[in-house]
């Protein structure tokens, strides 16, 4: 068992009051991005709102820390270690997946630097890797033996150094695509092919601007781990409770809460209106039923609809 003063876990007692506070702020954000997407039928933030939990039983796990001082137990340090450390890796994956439902909505599959498929895998399968090298290394940590510790170490950086080079890459592509869409707009952004349309934008900027915005957080975040890392259990990162809320908990905060006023389901419910309707302003489903719900907006509990005639319905 650790101890306070051996500084192997905790070098400080875990602050109660911050540990609460953090997971109050993650079971609300899980809470209402659910809502959202089943509302929506949306699986896009299905990672996201795995990650919230991840974040919110691993603050869980150091609120009992706090109780556990002087002496901390292997499992609930080991718990708050592997799931604070691996969630952004989650929440990253739905910076992916709302980024493919913008070139969808656009249809600006010509213009990405990458074809959609290529991204998919490349992306998706680069972060599953980073998520699960991340979640062992952390566990390899724990351990007595320092050869694993070493190794779980180097995993770590290794996980952390993974995620920062492919959402720098991302970074590169969404501003390829970004500035493409702007310099040489398709049809469904300019309404050549149907001026009628003209009412129903695609707001294709503001879902990027909020993508890069995440990915320069998720990317901070891994970097002070990364130094964190290099510098040791002595380090000042380590030692100082006050650089993980700040530098982690804070700044995954704002990446689900941003996703809850610019949600990815105003893409999928733009692109089903332009895929299915693209000539008539009049839209229904295929099937006659209500166009796609959709949520935009500082009102988060309230559902849209794109219109049937001018305006959109609350719902």
């Amino acid at each position: 068992m650790a101890t306070l003063e051996s500084c192997q876990y905790y070098c400080y007692v875990p602050s109660f009051m911050a540990a609460a506070g953090a997971m109050g702020m993650f079971a609300q954000f899980v809470l209402i991005h659910g809502y959202q997407s089943g509302r929506a039928k949306s699986k896009c933030m299905i990672p996201l709102i795995i990650g919230g939990l991840f974040e919110f039983l691993g603050y869980g796990a150091r609120l009992i820390g706090h109780f556990e001082s002087p002496n901390f137990k292997l499992i609930f340090f080991a718990a708050q270690a592997v799931a604070l450390t691996s969630a952004p890796a989650l929440m990253a994956a739905s910076v992916f997946l709302h980024h493919e439902r913008i070139i969808k909505a656009t249809d600006g599959a010509q213009l990405s630097p990458w074809k959609l498929k290529t991204f998919k895998l490349v992306f998706l399968i680069g972060d599953c890797f980073s998520f699960l090298i991340q979640s062992v290394g952390s566990a390899l940590r724990l351990t007595s033996d320092p050869q694993w510790i070493r190794l779980g170490n180097r995993l770590v950086m290794m996980g952390l150094g993974e995620q920062i080079i492919f959402l720098v890459i991302f970074g590169y592509v969404a501003g390829t695509l970004h500035y493409r869409l702007a310099r040489n707009p398709p049809a469904r952004l300019t309404h050549k092919a149907n001026p009628r349309l003209a009412d129903v934008p695609i707001p294709f900027k503001k879902h990027l601007m909020v993508l890069y915005l995440a990915a320069i957080l998720i990317i901070i975040r891994s970097a002070i781990r990364l130094l964190e890392n290099m510098q040791g259990s002595a380090g000042l990162i380590h030692r100082h409770e006050y650089f993980l809320y700040l530098f982690d908990a804070a700044f995954m905060v704002m990446v689900m809460a941003m996703f809850h006023f610019v949600h990815p389901s105003q893409m999928e419910a733009l692109d089903a209106f332009y895929a299915h309707r693209a000539g008539d302003v009049q839209y229904l489903t295929l099937q006659n039923q209500s166009p796609q719900l959709y949520f935009e907006g500082f009102k988060i509990w309230e559902g849209k609809r794109l219109p049937a005639a001018d305006d959109s319905i609350a719902c």
